[in-house]
């Protein structure tokens, strides 16, 4: 039998509690429901009398203690997340042999991401419906951050700083060629730059109990010590090239 998978990405965003419970909301009613007469079919077929033998859903935690696997969102008591949580997936399969297997992963490192395998053509082109309807539930969680990943965001901030520099002294009427040569450290410290604002800003965040949160403060650190140099570099560029036009 072929297999048919579909990879679709989602909005940054910050998961909490509400929004893990949504999804399992979704994924059983609205999801499960959509695939009723496919699973009665099998239900007849494996002379299964409950059709929850023939579901399994999901809720992975991945944390620096370990990992947690939950049955439903409903057994999870503490009050929020736990602040080391670096993964979330959640995970459903109907069938038997699975009709789909669709999972939802929500990790530091990268965008939101749906995943759908099935062996039904039929089942891998609803993918997209419910892809859409993923979009439309995760609206209340999205952030802006995957502004500041944007592949032309960055490059356009890398290449601003010493753009600027340039154009600066080009209207001063510095000498340019000493300029270019020393854009080398600086076209280093705006990508530094660059890099601390997607460690400030990530694609996805967790929404945890309170905690000292290390992680952001090293990012703070490098963002306002890379800006600092960046200042003092630029200046004292300035100053050197402005003393030797004299």
């Amino acid at each position: 039998m072929e297999k048919f998978t579909l990879k679709k990405s989602l909005p940054s965003c910050r998961v909490d509690k509400r929004l893990l419970a949504q999804i399992e909301t979704f994924f059983l009613t609205q999801v499960a429901r959509g695939f009723k007469k496919e699973i009665e079919s099998m239900m007849y077929v494996l002379e299964v009398k409950n059709p929850g033998e023939l579901r399994k859903f999901s809720v992975t935690l991945l944390t620096r203690e370990g990992i947690l696997d939950l049955p439903s969102m409903s057994e999870f008591k503490g009050e929020a997340l736990d602040p080391s949580l670096r993964k979330a997936v959640v995970s459903l399969k109907l069938g038997r042999p699975e009709l789909i297997d669709i999972t939802l992963t929500f990790s530091r490192q990268g965008f939101p991401l749906m995943e759908l395998t099935t062996f039904s053509k039929t089942v891998h082109q609803a993918g997209a419906q419910i892809h859409q309807k993923l979009l439309s539930i995760m609206g209340n969680w999205s952030n802006r951050n995957w502004i500041v990943h944007h592949r032309l965001f960055r490059g356009a901030l890398i290449l601003a700083i010493p753009g600027g520099v340039v154009g600066y002294g080009y209207l001063r009427q510095l000498d340019l060629s000493r300029l270019l040569f020393a854009q080398g450290w600086l076209l280093i410290l705006a990508a530094l730059l660059s890099l601390a604002l997607t460690r400030i800003f990530p694609r996805t965040s967790f929404k945890t109990r309170r905690h000292i949160n290390f992680r952001m403060l090293g990012a703070l650190v490098l963002f306002s010590t890379t800006l600092a140099a960046i200042a003092g570099y630029v200046t004292l560029l300035l100053f050197e090239l402005g003393h030797l036009s004299r």
